[in-house]
């Protein structure tokens, strides 16, 4: 595969793949050459998030959802973080 581009079909004019290049052969898996047991896992913990097709937010407000899956985040970052989730909410 060459220069691939992905977006969901509900946001067509977001893509979630740019100019992807891979190299794939029938019925063999496909998967990250580097061994896991290398990767620092609190770096990588910080770093990534599960996301739902449908997000589920607590009985909160926003500051407090945001602060749940991230508890040592500053109150700056988390303003932040908060004025980002209303955006993306009110796409």
């Amino acid at each position: 595969m060459s220069n691939v581009e992905f977006s969901y079909q509900a946001r067509r004019n977001v893509r979630i793949l740019r100019g992807l290049d891979a190299e794939m052969f029938a019925e063999k898996n496909v998967a990250l050459r580097t061994n896991i047991k290398d990767w620092n896992l609190e770096y990588l913990r910080s770093n990534m998030a599960l996301v739902g097709q449908e997000p589920v937010l607590f009985d909160a407000t926003v500051g407090e959802n945001i602060a749940y899956g991230k508890g040592d985040v500053h109150k700056k970052r988390l303003l932040n973080r908060q004025n980002e989730l209303i955006f993306i909410i009110s796409l």
